[in-house]
């Protein structure tokens, strides 16, 4: 049994994700990657709204930080918008078939319900951990799990980075310089999230706790 980290796709980019492999299977010479670029960069969207939007959201309106936070989510979304805009460029239909391959064999899973996802494997450990530490907060014991909510969401950002800027642009055909720019933009995203989970976490009371953390549990399944 293996754990993932994953939110349901858009009406857009599930349609998206359709027409481009309908028009792989049927062997079109209609250009891949306008389709690539395209779920490439939803994705990129929809993943940083189910990491950090909605955690942002669970504050309570009158948070004295969430107007700051709301706008650290935006210098995130234009960092890695910047970096993908960078990294993707026109290529032959037949250059374009490993970035779907990788999507569709290590990003699309399907619930044990039939409910499609766009995912990012867990260990074992972190998942688990991230579903003691969830039940504990609903539980009512929020406060005392503050901590461990810094700490494990820092790592389930890590490991989405991980599978969505490292492996997944390994598919990509990039020179050096590209290539170089992607550790990079991986070390500005981790610092800006961790800043900003260590600031919006120990502010947040039971309640919101307890309500971004079910939205979050939602998105933790295995096959």
């Amino acid at each position: 049994m293996s754990y993932y980290f994953g939110f349901t796709p858009s009406v857009e980019l599930s349609a998206t994700i359709d027409k481009a492999y309908e028009l792989i299977a049927s062997k079109s010479s209609e250009r891949y990657d306008v389709y690539r670029d395209k779920i490439t960069q939803l994705t990129s969207k929809e993943l940083m709204d189910a990491l950090l939007i909605k955690l942002i959201e669970s504050l309570p309106d009158d948070s004295e930080r969430k107007a700051h936070l709301i706008k650290t989510a935006e210098t995130i979304e234009a960092t890695s918008d910047k970096l993908i805009n960078t990294l993707l460029s026109p290529t032959k239909n037949e250059d374009v078939l490993p970035s779907f391959d990788f999507f569709d064999q290590k990003v699309l899973k399907t619930t044990q319900s039939g409910e499609r996802r766009i995912s990012v494997p867990l260990s074992d450990e972190l998942a688990k951990s991230l579903l003691a530490t969830i039940e504990n907060v609903q539980a009512g014991n929020g406060l005392e799990e503050q901590q461990n909510l810094i700490r494990l969401f820092s790592e389930l950002t890590k490991a989405c980075l991980q599978h969505f800027l490292v492996d997944f642009t390994k598919t990509l055909n990039l020179n050096m310089l590209k290539r170089a720019a992607i550790p990079m933009t991986d070390g500005i995203i981790v610092k800006v999230i961790d800043i900003a989970l260590h600031r919006l976490i120990p502010q947040m009371p039971q309640e919101s706790l307890e309500r971004f953390t079910k939205h979050y549990q939602a998105l933790i399944f295995n096959d």
